[in-house]
């Protein structure tokens, strides 16, 4: 069990979120009421970790629910302040958060600590910099003429409980987009981590815990059964990162109790080369941005659509730069691109790539599994492959990616704008001024000019989606928004009653329709028309004037 500080909440014990047996032992694949966790690397078994019983997934969110109460008590300043603790135990502890992530992840330490440690912290001072503005009471300018003696201010309250699902590819850095804010905005949170990242989940988790009520953070262990008791729980919004197959199935689980979700989902982003683009940097930054952490990135570069005049030249690049990719189980220390994170998803990846090498597509790259052991798969890349193959249509999540010579501007932003998923998309131009306007033909909800896939680590700049890439978002002040409640309250020292009130007789109506003549009318006629207008109220003050008794 993680120790905490005391507090009032902490009166009713709670299990240890995670029990962990860490084995050299053979492991055996049959439990089910254990996560066998694996490296990616070698396919060793790294732990044990025991699934949260689904029977007690209610019984944690109820008990987040009671330190909910306490933590929302707490000015937004305290909040913050233990916020700043949690950030400083990151700092501590980066370096042993790098490491683990390189064990359950299969990243290099380059990886672990620039897409993921160094991040956070950034994102810890922002919101802890932002929040109490965003948070504070918000007046609302009110029309003294159409609302007179009346003020009104906006106070918001946090939503609840807020169940939080995440995905194993950047286990740490993704669920601080929700658990950062949502815990300022003075929320509870029950969290289910991926079944291929309980480690990292529960350092998370540790590192959170000292400064909160016992029980706010509910950690649940587990796989799709967790998964549906989490959201079938008593819950108050859903902020879910995967798949879009699980985003649908969430999303109808809710929709009956009327629950807000926010999703972040896939896709299957498009670079756009046009033929005044800097090849150099738009080569370097494409097979980055395709094959950073292995392609597991819903941020990713897939298809890459090239203007005809920079064709030759930039494959040329490519071919170049791929030759220098470093992958594998040989590549030592400081390799590109990682594994992939289980057997399933090599599986996958690999019947992409066999497709379109059936179908007798060029390969720039040749992909192909590295290694007896473990799930390296080389990168690879295809050129010209249409657009009835899986690897165009639907999403990787590996190192492969199609390039595709287009004739100009316009068929570049009209491939790019196929398929189902809308997350985001690159342009590669000399001309910032072009790219601008080919950014702002293109459906989806991040687009940028001469660089790719980093944005979600720009903590004020929304990350969101559309068509099956999700709706709702991550970063920024919408973020917040999500997780809690307006109230608008509005302040009346009028003594009288309201013109509008009741009766509804010829002295309303001859208002109204004065008043209606007067507010369509052009300027010059306004003021000739006020005195006429004026005219008319005394008769309905005096209608509803009258005393009852």
């Amino acid at each position: 069990m993680v120790e905490s500080a005391p507090s009032a909440a902490r009166s009713t014990p709670i299990p240890s979120p995670t029990e962990v047996r860490m084995s050299a032992a053979p492991a055996d694949d049959s439990k089910s009421d254990v996560i066998t966790v694996r490296s990616p690397r070698d396919g060793s078994v790294l732990a044990e970790v025991a699934k949260t019983p689904v029977s007690e997934v209610a019984a944690l969110a109820d008990r987040a629910r009671e330190a909910q109460s306490e933590w929302a008590a707490l000015p937004v300043a305290e909040r913050v302040q233990r916020m700043k603790n949690i950030r400083n135990r990151w700092a501590d502890r980066g370096l042993e958060l790098a490491q683990l992530l390189m064990k359950e992840g299969g990243k290099s330490e380059a990886e672990a600590l620039t897409s993921e440690v160094l991040p956070s912290l950034n994102l810890f001072d922002y919101w802890c910099k932002a929040a109490p503005g965003f948070l504070a009471r918000e007046k609302v300018a009110l029309d003294p003429l159409n609302f007179p003696k009346k003020k009104g201010f906006v106070d918001y309250e946090p939503l609840g409980l807020i169940a939080l699902v995440t995905p194993w590819n950047y286990p740490s850095s993704i669920p601080l987009r929700a658990l950062v804010p949502a815990l300022l905005a003075g929320n509870a949170v029950l969290w289910k981590p991926s079944e291929f990242a309980p480690l990292t989940g529960k350092m998370v988790h540790e590192i959170f815990a000292p400064d909160l009520p016992a029980g706010l953070v509910a950690l649940v262990q587990g796989d799709a059964a967790q998964g549906e008791a989490v959201i079938d729980a008593r819950i108050d919004g859903v902020s879910f990162t995967g798949s879009a197959a699980t985003g649908r199935s969430i999303a109808k689980r809710t929709a009956e109790r009327l629950i807000p979700v926010s999703l972040e989902l896939g896709g299957k982003n498009a670079a756009i080369v046009l033929d005044d683009a800097d090849l150099d940097r738009a080569s370097a930054g494409v097979v980055w941005g395709a094959l950073a952490n292995g392609g597991q990135n819903c941020a990713a570069v897939s298809r890459v659509y090239v203007v005809k005049g920079a064709a030759a030249e930039f494959e040329k690049r490519v071919r170049a730069r791929l030759a220098q990719v470093k992958s594998g189980p040989d590549a030592g220390e400081f390799f590109d691109v990682p594994p992939l994170i289980s057997a399933r998803q090599l599986d996958r990846v690999a019947a992409q790539v066999d497709e379109a090498k059936g179908a007798g597509v060029e390969a720039l790259a040749p992909g192909g599994k590295q290694g007896d052991a473990g799930n390296w798969y080389a990168p690879a890349a295809f050129k010209q492959p249409g657009d009835a193959l899986s690897i165009v249509r639907e999403e990787t999540f590996g190192p492969a990616f199609t390039v595709t010579t287009v004739d100009d501007e316009a068929e570049a932003v009209r491939r790019a704008n196929e398929g189902e998923y809308g997350l985001s998309a690159s342009v590669w131009t000399r001309d910032l001024q072009r790219g601008e306007r080919v950014a702002k033909r293109l459906d989806v909800g991040t687009v940028t000019v001469n660089n790719t896939s980093f944005t979600p680590v720009i903590t004020n700049a929304p990350w969101s989606g559309r068509r099956s890439s999700g709706h709702g978002t991550t970063n920024s002040h919408r973020a917040l928004f999500e997780m809690v409640k307006p109230r608008f309250i509005l302040l009346d020292w009028n003594k009288g009653s309201e013109f509008w009130w009741f009766p509804h007789d010829e002295s309303l109506v001859t208002l109204a329709r004065g008043l209606l003549r007067f507010l369509t009318a052009g300027f010059s006629n306004k003021l000739a028309g006020l005195p006429a207008a004026l005219k008319l109220l005394p008769a309905r003050i005096k209608a509803i004037s009258r005393p009852v008794v």
